[in-house]
């Protein structure tokens, strides 16, 4: 050949194409490893449900019902304060009128007194005196009554007063944004298939799985303005396609993706109701192969879940899993 021009040429290594100063390796080649084939797992999976609350609606609500109860409540208030001022002024009126007909028959009855021949052409107008007095302690008695009554509506009115300014006060320190988390421990079951094909730099292992484990942890969503409710995590089913690579033939990092579904048990007044949330679910680990059919998984997966609207709040749910278990290859 002209000397400077290079050809490609045939290497003496299998499966190699050498051009000029590179070689070109095949994407990839079926290959076994101790990670391939049916798989069966138990785990022990702590998890954590995150439901991010937001009662931005409910609780302007509330404080706009509180405003509302303040603003009646004000004006009772002012209405009972004018009765309880009118009552007594006609207390003081009665009271008033009663010091003048004693007096009046006072001086009637001194009168009778000094001169007995007048006496008895003045018993008639002692006679009505005493009888306007009657009637003026009678309706001083209903008069006392009536300030009574008065009174404790103006009492209740400040009461009632206090209470709702106690309420609006409450509402306005309650935050926007909350957050409840479901955590607890339970096991999960996995049943999955794997295979794996040789790169140029370690085997890629790739596989699907299927899993079920029971719900765990609960909490209470409190909302201003409606009844407590009382959430329940509940079962959990999830399938996801894993992409490992085996660097050495017991040891292999992985990530996985795939979708989750969960159950909440809703509880409030007594009813119980059920919300399956489905979102993306992804996850990273190892596995480590102690025997050619004996595997332990350490991972770790966290799901994205959408949103759930009830009692008036917007919750934003995610799930954190943190999983340790073992698998048994077939």
């Amino acid at each position: 050949m002209p000397k400077g021009i290079s050809n490609p040429i045939a290497c003496n290594f299998p499966n190699l194409i050498c051009m000029t100063s590179f070689c070109i390796i095949p994407a990839v080649a079926e290959a076994q490893t101790r990670f391939d084939g049916f798989r069966t797992g138990i785990e022990v999976v702590y998890s954590e449900t995150t439901l991010e609350t937001d009662i931005s609606a409910p609780r302007q609500q509330a404080l706009d019902a509180a405003n509302q109860r303040l603003t009646q409540g004000e004006a009772e208030l002012s209405s009972a304060s004018q009765r309880l001022s009118e009552e007594r002024q006609r207390l003081d009126t009665a009271q008033s009128e009663l010091l003048t007909y004693r007096s009046q028959l006072s001086q009637l009855e001194q009168s009778a007194a000094a001169n007995p021949a007048f006496a008895a052409a003045l018993a008639p107008e002692i006679a009505s005196r005493r009888q306007a007095i009657n009637g003026v302690e009678l309706a001083l008695s209903q008069r006392e009554l009536e300030l009574q009554y008065a009174s404790a509506s103006v009492q209740s009115g400040y009461s009632l007063l206090d209470a709702g300014r106690a309420d609006y006060a409450a509402q306005s320190n309650t935050p926007s944004l909350s957050t409840l988390t479901l955590d607890g421990v339970t096991a999960r079951f996995s049943l999955g298939w794997g295979t794996s094909f040789q790169t140029a730099i370690a085997p890629l292992h790739i596989g699907i799985e299927i899993d079920g484990a029971p719900g765990t942890g609960e909490g209470l969503l409190v909302v201003p303005g409606r009844y407590d409710t009382r959430i329940k995590g509940g079962a959990v089913f999830g399938a996801s396609v894993k992409l490992g690579i085996v660097p050495i033939r017991w040891l292999m990092p992985y990530i996985s993706a795939g979708v989750e579904t969960q159950e909440f048990s809703i509880l409030r007044r007594g009813d119980r109701e059920t919300y399956q949330a489905t979102g993306f679910r992804g996850g990273v680990g190892f596995e480590f192969s102690v025997t050619d059919n004996n595997i332990i998984r350490l991972g770790y997966e966290r799901t994205i879940l959408p949103d759930i609207t009830f009692a008036g709040a917007r919750i934003e749910p995610s799930r954190d899993a943190f999983k340790v278990g073992y698998i048994r290859r077939f």
